[in-house]
């Protein structure tokens, strides 16, 4: 079922409320508008003279249920906060409408910043992975076994080629297992993008292609993990 939400521009009492919850807005049937505007602070997926902003949450999912993935024997893993590129790491769909120009929707918004929501999501599916006993947070007494370090380089609309609208990802991960308190060895430095065909240009379909694109990256990075685990436990 498909629930419209209002953007509360006020900072909720918890961001992690709606991860688990399984929150999430969605405005179907909006379409792309014949013109494309490419002023900040317009809408490219509401063809409303007033359009109303909205917020949307994301959620991946695994394809596989948690019993099927086994232990690697780490003990720990922690996922440090994301980082995220200007114009990125703001709340707005950043849309690309051609090789040199972008745009801002200000009317679809995520609830919070992409970085906060990928940090928690990938936090979510390493804990479903049973890649380790627990994932922590960096600030944890415990220290971890493996520690995750992101950068969101780009999470965009793309709308070069209207009729062939994509979603694209594009997240820079490194891989570090703890010796100590004074250093530590990076095992894995390594960029990981993934590029979701649309069904159409609406704000919902977006969302699904953002999930998708995120699930596909979060995949390889628990291939990755695995991998390294198998050498360093």
């Amino acid at each position: 079922m498909s629930h419209e939400h209002p953007v509360n521009l006020s900072k909720p009492d918890s961001v992690y409320e709606y991860f688990r919850g399984g929150l999430r807005c969605m405005i179907p049937g909006i379409l792309l508008g014949m013109i494309i505007v490419s002023m900040p602070g317009c809408s490219l997926l509401n063809r409303s003279k007033t359009p109303q902003p909205h917020q949307f949450n994301l959620e991946v999912t695994r394809t596989e249920p948690q019993s099927a993935a086994g232990s690697t024997g780490i003990d720990s893993i922690a996922v440090a906060p994301f980082s995220a590129a200007i114009p990125f790491s703001g709340t707005s769909f950043q849309v690309r409408v051609s090789d040199q120009e972008w745009t801002e929707d200000y009317f679809h918004r995520f609830i919070t910043g992409p970085d906060i929501l990928v940090t928690q999501l990938l936090r979510n599916w390493l804990d479903d992975a049973n890649l380790a006993e627990v994932v922590i947070l960096p600030n944890s007494t415990v220290t971890p076994h493996l520690s995750v370090t992101g950068h969101i380089r780009e999470l965009f609309l793309d709308l070069r080629d209207p009729g062939s609208p994509k979603c694209h990802v594009n997240i820079d991960l490194e891989i570090t297992k703890n010796i100590g308190t004074a250093k530590s060895d990076v095992l894995l430095s390594e960029n990981f993008e993934s590029t979701v065909p649309l069904r159409d240009v609406s704000a919902e379909s977006a969302i699904d292609g953002w999930e998708l694109a995120l699930q596909n990256i979060f995949i390889e990075i628990e291939k990755s993990l695995r991998s390294i685990a198998e050498v360093h436990q």
